[in-house]
């Protein structure tokens, strides 16, 4: 019974990487596979920037497809790891957290540099 709650506390913990980890994947493996071929305001990445011209939206897709799969793969293995070590609550919440946000603002920076060297 311990070890149940204990499991539970941990999936509910590590939740976000859980669970956007293997989103980023189906979602970046998608974009990468069926990229959205025009300029649209619905699906893709979506940016002042890389809505500026075709070029521009071409390379964002394929260049923030290729970052969200390499950090879907890491927030997917992070958050396994969180199964094998004993960390306290508020750290698994503060690590699990710093993953996420700082693989988006990643994924945006990254991208948007790579789109302005285009230009």
């Amino acid at each position: 019974m311990i070890f149940l709650f204990l499991c539970w506390n941990c999936l509910f913990i590590m939740f976000p990487l859980i669970l956007v980890g293997p989103l980023f994947v189906v979602i970046s493996l998608l974009t990468l596979l069926f990229p959205p071929k025009k300029i649209n305001g619905l699906y893709g990445y979506r940016t002042k920037r890389s809505m500026s011209n075709q070029k521009a939206w071409d390379a964002a897709q394929k260049i923030s497809s290729q970052v969200m799969l390499i950090e879907g793969l890491i927030m997917s293995l992070c958050a396994g790891l969180g199964f094998l070590f004993s960390l306290t609550e508020g750290l698994e919440v503060c690590l699990s957290l710093t993953f996420l946000v700082s693989g988006i603002v990643f994924l945006f920076i990254y991208t948007e540099r790579k789109i302005k060297d285009l230009k």
